[in-house]
Formats: C-alpha cells, sequence, structure tokens
C-alpha cells in the first residue's frame, strides 16, 4: 500500500520536469533570434522506484507511478551539419595554416633589388625567373626540341643557386 504522501510527491515531480521545460522554453522563444542558437529540449523518464529487498517490500515487482524526472537537457540539431561544420571548420584552419607557412617563400621568390640605371628601388622576380628557366631548359632537353646540353642545364642550375644565396644574404 502506498503512502498517503505519494501523491503529493508525484506532484511534487511532476511540477519540478515542468518547470524545467518552462526554463528551456522560455530560453527558446528569448534566443529565437540570436544567430547560431539551436533549440533546446527536456529530456524526461518516469522515475524508477528505489529497488528493496526487505521483508516489508512488495513482492509484486517494481511499482509504477512514481511521478516524472527531467534528467538532460539536449539540443534540437542535426547531425550531419554538425559534422559537415567542423569539417569544413577544420579545412580552413588547415589551409590558414598552409598560406601562413608559405608566405615567407613568396618574400624569397620576389624580392626587392637596387635598379642599376637609376637609384630606386623595385621588385623583381628573380628567382621565378630564373627557376622557370632551369624547368625549361630541362623540357627542351626531354622533348628533344632543341640542342640544350647538360652544360646549359647545369648553368641554368648553377644562376638559380646563386639567387637563392643572395636572397638567403
Amino acid at each position: 500500500m502506498s503512502s498517503t504522501f505519494d501523491g503529493l510527491f508525484i506532484a511534487r515531480s511532476g511540477v519540478r520536469a515542468a518547470r524545467a521545460s518552462l526554463n528551456i522554453t522560455g530560453q527558446n522563444i528569448t534566443n529565437s533570434t540570436t544567430p547560431g542558437y539551436t533549440r533546446q529540449r527536456v529530456d524526461q523518464a518516469a522515475v524508477t522506484p528505489p529497488s528493496t529487498n526487505s521483508f516489508y517490500s512488495w513482492a509484486g515487482g517494481a511499482v509504477s507511478g512514481q511521478g516524472a524526472d527531467a534528467y538532460d537537457t539536449s539540443q534540437l540539431r542535426d547531425a550531419f551539419l554538425d559534422g559537415e561544420y567542423r569539417v569544413q571548420n577544420a579545412q580552413g584552419g588547415e589551409s590558414s595554416a598552409l598560406a601562413a607557412a608559405l608566405e615567407p617563400l613568396e618574400d624569397i621568390f620576389t624580392y626587392t633589388t637596387t635598379a642599376d640605371s637609376a637609384d630606386e628601388v623595385s621588385t623583381v622576380d628573380v628567382l621565378s625567373n630564373e627557376l622557370s628557366n632551369l624547368i625549361s631548359q630541362m623540357q627542351n632537353l626531354t622533348s628533344g626540341k632543341s640542342d640544350a646540353s647538360e652544360r646549359e642545364i647545369r648553368d641554368a642550375a648553377d644562376q638559380l643557386a646563386k639567387k637563392f644565396n643572395i636572397a638567403a644574404k
């Protein structure tokens, strides 16, 4: 037989669960125009009765109707979109890190030099030009389009190495 106060305890647990739901509903309404906010809900379940193995416990099994319990708050989001967001965010971070790492190389390939005829400073793509020259000499040798010799390729590589040494100083 149940206690006289069981009805009050059941009502109290129901009021607590309803209050938790109303709080979350209020948050959902307040943040409905907030960018990036996702709706929340209260997860409720029936209260499980305590299991007692005493001489005076009811032998008929679990007693139902013990009230409600608001055990968790969860967000209503799409798991696929969350996963895609994380993937895209990781790729964006990787690209930013790569760009930051390669930025000093851009300064090496394009450096500032003083022109001989006038005392003006200009940016010259010296290393890019030398590298393009070496690649074209190698392509000419492999395709047989011209009579490029190993000496010309060696000279182009030597010029590129000298420009790297100048740029490193």
